[in-house]
């Protein structure tokens, strides 16, 4: 047997031994586009809701702005791929044409009818979180950004949690009338910083997606 077979036998060998790991390899590519592409999907569907319920936690407290609607309406035609699902758009288009003075009138407006706490559910990344697993396989930014929108979400929920409580406090009647004042003033500092916070898991949400476009577009 001369050095040419022995070298045929060795590369066989070796092409057997890398085999396994070339196909996992491939395999884990092709899932990676596929997680990122779902992830990206449910964290743009969360950030487009979030945008909802900033707007709407706003409006019952009466604290609208021009500045604070113009955001709005960016944000959600930033991310609104289809259909007005949650038929937001158009009035939010209508409150960008006001000016400062109209929107604090509409403020006082509304504040006359008395305030009327927003139900806000919690929200989830089922998807995402599914996959934990499979982060390694993602790029240090796109995990850390991951990781972000869940955590910050995770202390949405938990003040989520409070709003309803004292939300179901409005309905004893056994609570006194100063302590119902006290509850009703709780509801809107709560519903002040919730509105806030969805903000900021938006911009967590855009860092997801904008380093998943940095990717396809170097890709």
């Amino acid at each position: 047997m001369g050095w040419s077979d022995l070298g045929l036998i060795f590369l066989g060998w070796l092409l057997g031994l890398l085999s396994p790991v070339i196909q996992n390899y491939i395999l884990t590519r092709r899932k990676k586009k596929q997680v990122e592409k779902l992830i990206e999907a449910e964290v743009s569907e969360l950030a487009k809701q979030l945008v909802v319920v900033s707007f709407l936690l706003s409006e019952s407290t009466f604290s609208l702005t021009k500045d604070f609607v113009k955001w709005c309406l960016q944000e959600y035609e930033k991310f609104d791929t289809g259909a007005d699902e949650f038929q937001i758009k158009e009035r939010l288009e209508r409150f960008v044409q006001n000016s400062a003075q109209q929107l604090d009138e509409y403020n006082t407006k509304q504040s006359l009818r008395g305030f009327s706490p927003v139900g806000v559910k919690r929200y989830e990344m089922p998807y995402s979180l599914a996959h934990a697993n499979f982060f390694h396989n993602l790029e240090q930014e796109k995990q850390s950004a991951i990781w972000e929108v869940a955590n910050r979400l995770n202390t949405f929920n938990q003040e989520v949690d409070q709003l309803r409580e004292y939300r179901m406090m409005t309905f004893d009647e056994s609570i006194s009338n100063a302590n119902h004042e006290i509850i009703k003033a709780e509801l809107v500092a709560k519903s002040n910083y919730l509105s806030r916070y969805c903000k900021t898991i938006i911009a967590a949400s855009s860092k997801v997606l904008h380093n998943n476009a940095m990717h396809a577009t170097s890709a």
